[in-house]
């Protein structure tokens, strides 16, 4: 097993070195968390390149389940969560609180039009979210520069045009956390599984989220944030239509999703029935390994790899546009469910 992280110790910082191709699945390849944050390291050898190794740096592994928010309108009221988060933690007093409960009035909004989402966001949300959180707060000089960084980070999602799915969680999770920093200190050492960003914000605040969400959109700019996922959305349409006739309709290699591996959730894009596509994958288990740079599908329900346009190069090694496959032993390559597809079965 490769090393993926260089761990040193420069002056009065702990410095965390991604190393290898595993660059291409973090947000951040380097991470400096000061001495005096830390106070005490466990070694987990077990959980090493498990799929889901529980809470840890953002944008390290897969992150879970995705957010319903597909569509413009499941965006189009993230992004103005975003931003009420945004300019609620650069406020106080009565403006913070104002902005607060805009904040959750956009995430009920979400919530109430997409039936299911609270539930499908939750895991994201509390995983990756209090991952971020924890390596905004550690990572930085202070209690403002963590909020000046997080302030950073929430515009730059709320304007990067990208996928949010499996990934909205990076950009909220330290808005939510440092806020409840400032309001309820202390409130992470309470936290467990059941623990919603939204309740444990509006119980700290002393607020319930705003009446009229679509009223309090104009304050955050909400006819611009509509055009834009307007625009993306059409856009997108024509980028789904393509990746389902590559990984839908097209021939393709599926393997069962099992085992260890690396992942790029960034820029993920769903196929509504189908699952979901990833840029770049790669998996070993006991049916033997893959390597797919240029992306691949995981189906809906999250049981099985699909891989386009196979070809098979000989008994145990298939290979296709951006990828390569090793069969391993007591597993073989049947007929796939479409003409040119193929499926690794057990023997």
């Amino acid at each position: 097993m490769h090393r993926m992280v260089e761990v040193t110790v420069d002056r009065d910082r702990v410095v965390f070195e991604i190393e290898g191709w595993d660059k291409l699945w973090s947000l951040r390849s380097r991470l400096e968390i000061p001495l005096a944050h830390m106070t005490g390291v466990e070694a987990k050898p077990d959980q090493v390149n498990q799929w889901w190794p529980g809470l840890k740096v953002m944008g390290t592994a897969l992150p879970g389940l995705f957010a319903a928010s597909i569509r413009w309108k499941g965006r189009y009221w993230m992004r103005l969560e975003w931003r009420a988060l945004a300019r609620a933690l650069g406020t106080s007093g009565a403006a913070r609180t104002s902005a607060i409960a805009d904040a959750l009035a956009f995430r009920a909004a979400r919530h109430q039009r997409f039936p299911g989402a609270a539930a499908r966001e939750h895991p994201v949300d509390i995983n990756e979210g209090i991952a971020t959180y924890t390596q905004f707060v550690t990572g930085s000089e202070g209690v403002q520069d963590a909020i000046r960084n997080a302030v950073v980070g929430l515009a730059a999602a709320d304007s990067s045009g990208t996928s949010f799915v499996r990934t909205f969680a990076y950009a909220s999770g330290a808005g939510y956390g440092l806020l409840l920093d400032a309001l309820t200190p202390g409130w992470h050492r309470k936290i467990t599984a059941a623990s919603d960003f939204g309740q444990l914000l509006s119980a700290a605040a002393g607020v319930t989220a705003g009446p009229d969400a679509v009223a309090a959109a104009a304050r955050y700019d909400g006819a611009q944030v509509r055009a834009a996922e307007e625009q993306r959305d059409r856009e997108q349409q024509a980028i789904i239509a393509e990746l389902r006739r590559r990984y839908v309709d097209g021939p393709v290699l599926i393997v069962p999703r099992a085992g260890s591996g690396s992942i790029n959730n960034m820029g993920a894009t769903v196929i509504p029935g189908a699952g979901t596509v990833f840029r770049a994958m790669a998996n070993k288990g006991a049916w033997g390994f893959f390597d797919a740079q240029g992306g691949a599908l995981i189906s809906a329900d999250e049981e099985t790899i699909s891989l386009p346009a196979p070809v098979v190069v000989g008994a145990t090694t298939l290979k296709g546009d951006g990828w390569t496959a090793t069969v391993g032993p007591g597993w073989t390559v049947q007929p796939g469910p479409r003409p040119g597809s193929f499926r690794v079965v057990r023997q």
